[in-house]
Order: C-alpha cells, then structure tokens, then sequence
C-alpha cells in the first residue's frame, strides 16, 4: 500500500478516520507513523501557544512600541503612491487600445453585414432561380434582342 496523504492523515490525527486501513497503515509504517506523530506534536505547540497567548494577552497592552514608527509611515505613502500612478498608466494606455480593438471589430462586422445585405439583395431581385436562369432566357428576350427587334421593324423587315 502506498504511504497515507496529509488528508488521510489529518483524519487519523484528529479521529475522524473510519477506514481500518489507514489505521493498521498509520501502525505498520514507520514513515506514515512518522508524520502521524509530527502532525500531533505540531498541534500540541499550536495548542500551548494559544493558550499561552490568551493568558498573556492582559500584559501585552503595555509592552513598548517600536522605536521609529515614523520612518515606516514615510515609505508607506511613497509606495501607495507610485502604485497608484503605475495604475493610472496602465488605464490610460489600456482604454484607448481597447476602443480602437472594438472599433476595429464593430468596423468588421458592419462590412461582413453589408456583403450579407447585397447578396440577399441580389438573390431577391432575380426573376428567376439560378437553375431556371437559361430557360427565362430563352422565353424572355434580353434588351438587345428588343432593342434588335424594333431595328428590324423600323427597317421593314
């Protein structure tokens, strides 16, 4: 079986671990076991410290303040600052780049549905379908045959 992972763990640190496996693994591995007494040592400090400092938080409100508290406010202001600047910098030149990007895509698509608009355009204005376009010109004559037509008649003929 491979080694237990800090979840698997945790659970049997903290008792929530329900699965006999681990528990015969956590026994019979010395690295599992390991870590399985490290974790518990931890939380046992953890656990001295907190009780240490609630206990001892009544006489840290009178302990000293640090020695030059001004010197740390100085830089504070000069770092917010300069932040502050680098991001109206970077506003300034990322919202006209932007605009132009999106202007440049309304551009696209306004062309890409005006080529959509003339080809519907030129598809409704037909009198006949694509297929039927050689049968209408022999039923219908073209202009030039009209335009023929009346030459002829002029002429007589």
């Amino acid at each position: 079986m491979k080694h237990l992972t800090s979840e698997q763990v945790s659970s049997v640190v903290a008792g929530w671990s329900q699965d006999e496996n681990e528990h015969q693994h956590a026994s019979a591995c010395p690295v599992c076991a390991a870590e399985i007494e490290r974790l518990r040592e931890v939380l046992t400090l953890f656990r001295g410290s907190i009780r240490d400092w609630s206990e001892g938080s009544q006489t840290t409100k009178n302990l000293p303040r640090p020695a030059s508290p001004r010197h740390a406010d100085r830089a504070h202001p000069r770092r917010v600052v300069w932040v502050l600047a680098a991001a109206a910098l970077a506003v300034a030149v990322a919202v006209p780049v932007y605009q132009d990007v999106r202007d440049r895509e309304l551009k696209a698509q306004a062309d890409a549905d005006d080529l959509l608009i003339e080809s519907v355009q030129s598809q409704l204005s037909r009198s006949a379908p694509m297929a039927m376009q050689p049968l209408m010109q022999l039923v219908v004559p073209s202009e030039s045959d009209l335009n023929s037509g009346a030459a002829d008649r002029r002429e007589g003929k």
